[in-house]
């Protein structure tokens, strides 16, 4: 081949390969990452790439396109991409950190009464809570506080399911419920004479 062939084909393969480049974005179905969760990858390589290779960084990987993963534990992932061409291959790699999901429990000091009156509840939770929105449940507007506990008055006769919300640092969340009734009070009475 004429040294000046060659040099444009090397010319050639320069310029294809800083055109192909792997590239891959990454989402969850709640834009949050908390364990477990499915990751859905999209390659967005430039080119066509003829295959896909991915390692996950937990030990699976996949040679689909488009690939999605379950990440049932906490942690720092690095995912990586390869984008295989028809001269060459193009790799990639991206760090994902997947947070501790969290678990909350809900209790109360009773779980009825029978006039109107207020019912204390407590969240138990797991993780670093950052805020805890309380329905009751009766209509009444949700409430948001930064600590576990709270109070609220029911005072029209029914049964209700309070619900607590939980969100920590990192944006995981976590709901608990525990259901109470207000209830008429039982009335007992007594009738004399019992004959006559």
């Amino acid at each position: 081949m004429p040294k000046q062939y060659f040099l444009i084909f090397l010319l050639f393969l320069s310029l294809t390969a800083k055109s192909q480049t792997a590239s891959f974005t990454y989402q969850s179905s709640d834009g949050l990452f908390c364990s477990p969760v499915t990751i859905q990858f999209t390659q967005t390589s430039s080119g066509n790439p003829t295959s896909f290779v991915w390692i996950f960084g937990n030990g699976q990987g996949s040679t689909a396109a488009n690939p999605s993963m379950v990440y049932s534990s906490p942690g720092t992932y690095t995912v990586k991409l390869i984008a295989i061409y028809n001269t060459l291959a193009v790799e990639t790699s991206q760090t994902i950190v997947i947070n501790a999901g969290i678990t909350v429990s809900l209790s109360a000091n009773r779980n009825y009464i029978c006039v109107p009156g207020i019912i204390n509840f407590t969240a138990g939770s797991s993780g670093n809570i950052s805020s805890y929105d309380w329905d009751f449940g009766d209509g009444s507007p949700i409430t948001t506080t930064t600590t576990a506990t709270t109070s609220h008055n029911f005072s029209v006769i029914g049964s209700y399911t309070v619900k607590v919300k939980v969100t920590d640092v990192s944006g995981c969340k976590a709901t608990g419920t525990f259901d109470v009734v207000y209830k008429n009070p039982p009335v007992a009475t007594t009738v004399l004479p019992v004959e006559g």
